[in-house]
């Protein structure tokens, strides 16, 4: 955003060659963001060892054992010099350093034995018990000095002056058991039943231990003797399945109460990190799924649809308290945050399709296609309370501080704020509306271009229809969740020649383009704006000889819809409104890649097994009606309550590879 806003007659160096900055204070831009990203020098070097072992053991002729053991040990260290500089009117005369070193180790271990044994040739029987444990642990420091003698020299010695310190240690640990037994009838009739008892450390004694269930039948009905002769058939499965499973994704220790440390007159004390919940337990979802496998043709057309319904229940989610009871989270310092607990739940509806195709097959030319659409409805079924609201923002400023929200009834991380009805076009239009400046008298505006409603300004709609606009009028004005999402990959291969081109994309979903709000917002002549204000709401005068008084004035033709400067905004225009939100629909060219494979008799002469010479393109091209650098956005700081958010993200690269890959 500091690009984005910064003043356009400001260069990035001035015609010494010096980096260049803003020249007043005022404005949103407060430092020259490339001079930043050059002059900061930031390194990490990180060290990583993986391992994976594992035995096999056969005996008493139907048994198998199997011994599994993997670790993964890593270290890392990051530093971060930020030196002295001057940008334009704003400077920093204080250089600092920061270290950060952090230590992961992870194992896991998993011991288990099979049964497997046919009867009478028709009856395939498989029975699996076993048991999986698994521990993850990390520890790290980091330190913060200022004041360094030069901007040179970055070593965290003797040199500068602590600012501050702070250290972490910490680990969790699983275990489970399972079963699994597996039946088959002819080739024909399957069931597959399973059973895991799984444990976790981060719930105290009273939950620590969850059971999950699943079950899955399937009928290969091409394998019935009524359909031998069915010989273009390669095969049609029907399944059906049921499971359950467990979530304990929630930080370590939330069924306790840590504590944290606050400065005080008389040195450090210690106060509560959070309220405890011993009672807090394993999240669950249950899902039943009911599915076809379909091929015909030699396997040159087959397809599988998979319906589902999936209900969470027990979400981990902390706790919303009123602000008269303190914060909600964990990010307020010196506050005691609410607790975690088990509230809520959610259900998901979806279908995915997958075709596969192989239009074309020779001796020279093969071409594969595969098709993947996917649709889901998610839908929130319980809160806390039936009557609770859950509100997500993304901004101090209190025009978005209800954005998003969570709802009994609606999907998750739907748009909230006000509906927007054009523009006001002349005076008649501003008195004959719901207040929205002014006070609360019903159909009562303030007219007056500084300090009320304007000419050009947004009309929002009254929803209650009580004549004025207000908190009650916000509404669901829009949802982050797509329709469809898609994908098409295309493999083309001519004699010893590959291409591959891969699509994705979605249909439907709303995009909150934050970013127009500052750069479309004209209500600061300090920043920077987009060219579409050019465009913007403009009063013009009705009789070219009349003065110039809003009974004379009206709204010019030929405005792209956005609202005329108003440097104090009375009317509002910058609120959470459907203005902000955009189609999320995309089509994107993910990848092209083109390769070549060497002869096998070359690559023989050269003492390979095979050698593959490739290009690869990612991010080739996307094409969509949004008017942000990239619509595929994801969610704010992994928040289902903040998806489909753009605040000026940075934009996905287009990556160009060139490879060798070479099989000895």
């Amino acid at each position: 955003m500091q690009a984005m806003t910064m003043m356009p007659s400001v260069p990035v160096r001035d015609f010494d060659g010096n980096w260049a900055g803003p020249t007043t204070t005022n404005g949103a831009s407060k430092y020259n963001p490339v001079a930043m990203a050059l002059i900061t020098n930031n390194t990490l070097l990180r060290q990583r060892v993986t391992g994976n072992f594992y035995v096999n053991a056969d005996f008493l002729k139907y048994f198998t054992f199997r011994a599994e053991y993997a670790f993964d040990a890593s270290q890392n260290q990051n530093k971060s010099f930020q030196p002295t500089y001057k940008f334009g009117v704003n400077g920093n005369d204080t250089n600092r350093m920061m270290q950060r070193e952090d230590h992961n180790f992870y194992w896991m271990q998993k011991d288990y034995i099979t049964y497997h044994q046919v009867f009478g040739e028709k009856h395939d029987v498989t029975v699996m018990a076993g048991f999986e444990a698994s521990r993850s642990s990390w520890e790290g420091t980091q330190l913060i000095k200022k004041n360094f003698s030069n901007d040179y020299i970055h070593v965290m010695g003797e040199d500068g002056e602590f600012q501050s310190n702070s250290g972490w240690k910490d680990a969790s640990t699983t275990a489970s058991i399972f079963a699994r037994a597996n039946y088959g009838f002819d080739n024909r009739y399957l069931l597959t039943a399973t059973l895991r008892r799984d444990g976790s450390s981060k719930f105290g004694r009273n939950n620590k231990w969850g059971t999950f269930p699943s079950v899955a039948l399937a009928w290969r009905i091409n394998q019935e003797k009524w359909l031998e002769s069915a010989h273009w058939l390669n095969n049609l499965k029907l399944r059906l399945g049921y499971g359950k499973v467990g979530n304990s994704n929630i930080d370590t220790y939330r069924y306790g109460s840590g504590m944290q440390t606050v400065l005080t007159p008389f040195g450090t004390g210690y106060i509560p990190q959070n309220l405890a919940n011993p009672n807090i337990k394993w999240e669950a979802s249950e899902q039943w799924n009911a599915g076809v496998d379909f091929a015909v043709l030699d396997n040159r057309l087959s397809f599988t649809v998979d319906v589902y319904r999936k209900q969470t229940q027990d979400l981990l989610m902390q706790m919303f308290v009123p602000g008269h009871l303190g914060p909600s989270g964990d990010d307020v310092w010196g506050s005691i945050a609410p607790p975690y607990a088990n509230v809520g739940k959610t259900r998901n509806t979806g279908i995915d399709v997958q075709i596969n195709a192989i239009p074309v097959t020779n001796k020279d030319f093969h071409w594969s296609s595969s098709v993947t659409l996917s649709h889901n409805r998610n839908k929130i079924v319980a809160l806390n309370e039936d009557s609770q609201v859950i509100y997500g923002k993304i901004d101090w400023f209190s025009e978005f501080g209800t954005c998003t929200m969570f709802k009994v009834g609606e999907p998750m991380g739907v748009f909230y704020g006000y509906e927007t009805d054009g523009l006001f076009m002349n005076e008649a239009d501003i008195l004959g509306h719901a207040t929205q400046t002014g006070g609360d008298t019903p159909y009562a505006n303030k007219i007056d271009k500084v300090s009320g409603a304007w000419i050009g300004d947004v009309k929002f709609v009254d929803q209650n229809g009580d004549g004025v606009i207000n908190d009650a009028d916000q509404k669901v004005i829009g949802d982050p969740n797509p329709d469809i999402v898609y994908g098409w990959t295309n493999t083309f291969n001519y004699k010893n020649f590959e291409l591959n081109i891969g699509l994705t994309g979605q249909f439907g979903g709303d995009i909150l383009n934050w970013a127009p709000s500052r750069v479309e917002g004209l209500s600061s002549i300090w920043d920077n704006q987009s060219t579409d204000v050019l465009d913007r709401a403009q009063a013009m005068l009705i009789d070219p000889a009349g003065g110039d008084v809003i009974a004379n004035l009206m709204l010019a033709p030929g405005s792209n819809g956005i609202p005329r400067f108003s440097n104090l905004d009375a009317n509002g225009n910058q609120r959470m409104s459907d203005r902000w939100l955009e189609d999320a629909t995309y089509l994107r060219i993910q990848n092209i890649s083109l390769a070549y494979n060497l002869p096998h008799n070359w690559a023989k002469k050269a003492f390979l097994q095979n050698a593959k010479l490739y290009f690869n393109v990612q991010n080739v091209y996307t094409f969509t009606k949004y008017k942000g650098y990239d619509p595929e956005i994801g969610a704010f700081n992994q928040s289902s309550l903040l998806q489909n958010i753009d605040r000026g993200r940075y934009p996905t690269p287009r990556t160009y590879t060139i490879g060798l890959n070479l099989a000895f």
